[in-house]
């Protein structure tokens, strides 16, 4: 079963069945080559629904945003809260064997800028043995927009 639907669900309906394997398993499949832009013609994003904390086992910690704002080929920009969360677990694979912890928090923030957001809702969890937390949640579409319909905090 899918996580991406046409429009938001009741949480109800959200707790029976979903959680994140979706975006795990689709975070496995290998993606395209890209060019990075530098410089004052690259798209600096500033909202976040996802974000990534690691704790390393050298003790260092870092932070990951999903930033999911996209474009399409006419430039116009767009949500797209699954493809963003994707990015993170893809981010969690790579460290993979070099953290203690690594855990994805989400913000139900209505405009969800990274600098004032309060990520409070722990959505996957990882540790050195691989995943062990996985949250029922589900995506809602809204025309090409794809949202993260989680419960509040």
């Amino acid at each position: 079963m899918s996580n991406l639907t046409k429009e938001p669900q009741p949480i109800e309906e959200i707790f029976e069945s979903k959680d994140f394997r979706g975006a795990i398993d689709a975070a496995a499949e290998p993606i395209g080559k890209y060019s990075r832009k530098q410089g004052a013609e690259a798209y600096k994003p500033e909202r976040a629904r996802t974000k990534l904390k690691i704790w390393f086992t050298d003790g260092n910690e870092k932070s990951f945003y999903s930033y999911d704002n996209r474009k399409k080929p006419d430039g116009t920009l767009f949500h797209d809260e699954w493809t963003g969360m994707k990015k993170l677990i893809r981010v969690v694979n790579k460290h993979y064997g070099k953290y203690k912890c690594a855990i994805i928090f989400a913000t139900m923030a209505n405009d969800p800028l990274t600098a004032t957001s309060d990520y409070n809702i722990q959505t996957l969890k990882y540790t050195r043995s691989g995943l062990i937390e996985n949250k029922k949640v589900g995506f809602g579409q809204d025309g090409i927009m794809r949202f993260l319909n989680a419960p509040p905090a």
